[in-house]
């Protein structure tokens, strides 16, 4: 309304004949909702390419190291009041992993890259730039269909349980070896 405002125009949003039936919106909110639509489908489309090149930049400082990727992975998010459902790729590199989350869209054939995930059970991880949020291990399990991370954060003096679920049909070796190395590093 402030930017109607600001142009000084008369935009009206229903026309009326002499009968008064209400046609079809004036041109000119048709062009402010096309205009915000663009504006829309180029900002999705920019944060997008910024993530994409993120996990370009990740990848490259792995180039020196061993690590295992693992694409396609159903991944489901649970804090205390919220839900969410993404697709990712999983690196397992030492004692970290690795997780690329995209928003699956349009039923899964429109994939927008999401901020990146770096879960650590030590401070041992050489991966410095590109990453959006490390995330420190609380516990690890293996559920019937895949494993779960199990994670505290501290947001306004409250702790929250974060889970992490990921669902997969593909055997991960990597997931029983870090589940071993927590729980030796636990006692």
């Amino acid at each position: 309304m402030i930017l109607l405002y600001l142009t000084g125009r008369n935009i009206r949003f229903w026309r009326f004949c002499d009968d008064q039936i209400p046609f079809v919106l004036n041109v000119d909110i048709w062009i402010i909702i096309s205009v915000l639509f663009i504006i829309f489908v180029i900002g999705n489309y920019c944060i997008h390419r910024y993530y994409k090149q993120k996990q370009k930049t990740v990848l490259k400082q792995l180039n020196n190291t061993h690590y295992t990727i693992y694409k396609h992975i159903k991944t489901y998010q649970r804090a205390a009041v919220s839900f969410r459902y993404n697709h990712s790729d999983i690196i397992f590199t030492g004692n970290c992993v690795i997780v690329f989350l995209y928003n699956p869209g349009i039923r899964g054939y429109l994939k927008m890259a999401q901020p990146i995930l770096l879960f650590y059970k030590s401070a041992t991880c050489n991966i410095s730039h590109g990453i959006s949020s490390y995330i420190q291990i609380a516990d690890i399990t293996v559920s019937h269909s895949g494993f779960q991370i199990i994670a505290e954060s501290k947001l306004w003096k409250l702790k929250n349980k974060l889970t992490f679920e990921f669902q997969s049909d593909k055997n991960i070796p990597e997931v029983h070896k870090l589940i071993n190395d927590f729980k030796l590093d636990s006692f």
